[in-house]
């Protein structure tokens, strides 16, 4: 995940390349970041029954970031959380465009 200024973008490849990727552009956040983080994979298939809610919170003065997945499995509300690490804007440099 990638975040700049006002708005953040995912960019995710499955584990099994017959399943894709997924890209999400232009997410719009409410703090002005200059950096990217990693979302983690949950260890293990999530066999869900509704759609799956992504929240990323930045925490402890912009470095890091908790990621909480939500989903329903059959009538059970299940949450998974994540942790992940802020790096600084110049890592983005080296990116390509």
């Amino acid at each position: 995940m990638v975040f700049e200024n006002n708005t953040a973008s995912i960019s995710a490849t499955a584990t099994d390349p017959e399943d894709g990727e997924l890209q999400l552009p232009l997410i719009p956040i409410q703090n002005n970041l200059n950096c990217k983080t990693d979302i983690l994979a949950a260890p293990f298939t999530i066999d869900h029954d509704d759609n799956i809610k992504l929240e990323i919170f930045v925490r402890d003065n912009n470095n890091y970031t908790v990621s909480k997945l939500s989903t329903m499995v059959g009538n059970i509300n299940a949450n998974l959380y994540t942790r992940g690490r802020l790096s600084e804007d110049e890592l983005l440099e080296d990116e390509p465009e």
